[in-house]
């Protein structure tokens, strides 16, 4: 298996999310990010983009980058999935 080293704050934060809610349907974890953290500050995302309903978020390098609900459960999926072989 290749490890891969992302260093997306949507990474970061589902990883964290994840490792305590690893049932949780990407649905939830979105409206968990959007209503509960991000007004608290989560560290690399900017505030939420209401207009196109997008996370705002800064790589490691400075870019910034947008991703969208269906984005995000995709990231999702993928995530939980990798961590399931990793545990196997």
């Amino acid at each position: 298996m290749t490890t891969r080293t992302n260093y997306s704050p949507v990474a970061v934060w589902l990883s964290q999310y994840l490792a305590n809610r690893p049932d949780d349907p990407p649905k939830r974890a979105w409206f968990f990010l959007v209503r509960n953290a991000l007004p608290l500050g989560v560290e690399g995302f900017e505030p939420f983009d209401m207009e196109s309903r997008e996370l705002v978020y800064r790589m490691r390098n400075g870019t910034v980058r947008r991703m969208n609900r269906e984005s995000f459960s995709r990231v999702v999926r993928t995530m939980r999935a990798r961590m399931r072989e990793a545990a196997e």
